[in-house]
């Protein structure tokens, strides 16, 4: 006998009993009515979901709606006791990278290059801000 309940829009099927059939020269058949040759198979109970009442600080959690703590503030990266030589240094190996890459994009390059290229000079724009003063 087959039975089916929806359940959140699934359908289950529950069995009472299943038969394999092992019939010669044909391929097995598993079958819900009893067949010559036919071999009942036990069935495990299928599991089981249990539904559990969440607060609703649980449920913000499971969402991900909860507050987060508040995590202390990073310190830059940039060391603050670096000398006005390493600085220096900085700047002049950021404007002769930049001045390259300058360079490389007046010879010609592919897009992909291009795309390597526009990243680079970012990086170096950026080292000059922060090291060459104003």
């Amino acid at each position: 006998m087959i039975t089916t309940t929806p359940l959140l829009g699934l359908t289950w099927i529950a069995l009472s009993a299943i038969y394999r059939c092992d019939l010669p020269g044909e391929p097995v058949l598993f079958a819900d009515r009893p067949c010559p040759n036919g071999v009942i198979i036990e069935l495990r109970q299928p599991p089981t979901m249990h539904s559990v009442a969440l607060t609703d600080a649980d449920l913000a959690i499971v969402l991900g709606t909860a507050a987060k703590p508040v995590a202390p503030a990073r310190q830059s990266r940039r060391p603050r006791d670096r000398t006005a030589s390493t600085e220096a240094q900085a700047c002049a190996d950021a404007k002769a990278d930049l001045r390259a890459i300058q360079m490389k994009r007046r010879k010609g390059y592919s897009l992909a290059e291009g795309v390597r290229l526009e990243g680079q000079a970012a990086k170096h724009r950026d080292t000059i801000r922060e090291n060459c003063g104003p």
